[in-house]
């Protein structure tokens, strides 16, 4: 399972608060969650399943499928407020629930055009990417517009379902409150030190994590 929804889970627990994940049918909880798992509610399977592949094609799909089961689960398991890590997965919710959304996208001001002409330009269509990539052939191209057409849509749609969206930064929580929704910002659990730690020397495999803030990107 995700990072995200585990760790807000076990926060909120911590809180005090009564939690319940929702996740998809053969997903298990990493041991510092088990004790989670008396508070775990498996959703109906997919009616069908896809490879991977198939699966990215068909994204604004799955994510629709996704929300309608997850209506159907909520109508067994009701809870008082949902909090949709994927926009595209609220979009389908009961309207008698509370919703909050998390709004990853950023800048959230990029209109479907710019985020395609971004997008298509690099290999990854990552935020901040300014590496060029490969050239690719036309029909990749063309599924790569497909499939960030598609994520545009859910992502939209979540919005509007959302009662609240959690944004990553002030000016996408300016974005979405201008545009009459309801948004705050909740910065990414990361901090950036004045200065580099000292790195002794080795030969040691080593992973680099970086991060940067994403206001400075228009």
């Amino acid at each position: 399972m995700a990072i995200g929804p585990v760790d807000t889970a076990l926060g909120l627990r911590a809180l005090g608060a009564e939690v319940t994940i929702f996740a998809e049918p053969g997903v298990q909880l990493p041991g510092r969650a088990r004790d989670l798992a008396g508070h775990t509610v498996m959703l109906p399977p997919p009616a069908l399943e896809m490879p991977p592949r198939l699966s990215a094609a068909l994204f604004l799909a799955q994510k629709l499928d996704l929300g309608r089961r997850w209506a159907q689960a909520l109508r067994e398991h009701p809870v008082d407020v949902v909090h949709a890590f994927s926009p595209g997965s609220a979009a389908l919710l009961p309207r008698d629930v509370a919703v909050v959304v998390q709004a990853w996208h950023h800048p959230a001001r990029s209109t479907l055009r710019r985020r395609l002409n971004r997008e298509s330009a690099y290999g990854t269509g990552g935020v901040g990417t300014r590496l060029p990539a490969p050239a690719r052939a036309p029909v990749q191209v063309a599924a790569h517009a497909a499939y960030q057409v598609q994520t545009h849509t859910s992502d939209t749609l979540g919005y509007r379902r959302g009662d609240l969206l959690l944004t990553a930064t002030p000016s996408a929580a300016r974005f979405h409150a201008q545009r009459g929704r309801l948004a705050t910002c909740i910065p990414p659990c990361v901090e950036v030190a004045p200065a580099t730690a000292p790195r002794a020397p080795g030969d040691a495999f080593r992973i680099a994590f970086c991060a940067h803030p994403l206001d400075k990107f228009p």
